[in-house]
């Protein structure tokens, strides 16, 4: 019986490191961790490590993102009072 090859193409996400996702997003190793812990980054344990799908991190990165808005200046109110004597111009 004579074998054939076969070629298999596996699909997989590009996973990154936890020192990856740190430099990428420019945060400390303590609040990745935290982050993880709280569920709110997308993490795959991987054994005692962490990897991080690549596509995924993106969109719930976008997804945190909030508008900016400008800053509204307050409204201020002045009001004049007269001293006894003197007349206020409007």
């Amino acid at each position: 019986m004579k074998q054939t090859e076969k070629t298999v193409t596996l699909i997989t996400p590009h996973l990154l490191t936890s020192q990856e996702v740190q430099d990428l997003m420019g945060i400390s190793r303590r609040t990745l961790c935290q982050w993880v812990r709280e569920g709110k980054c997308p993490a795959i344990r991987i054994g005692r490590a962490y990897r991080y799908d690549y596509s995924a991190l993106l969109k719930w990165f976008a997804s945190q993102a909030t508008s900016y808005k400008e800053p509204v200046e307050p409204e201020v109110k002045f009001n004049l009072v007269s001293r006894p004597g003197e007349d206020i111009a409007d």
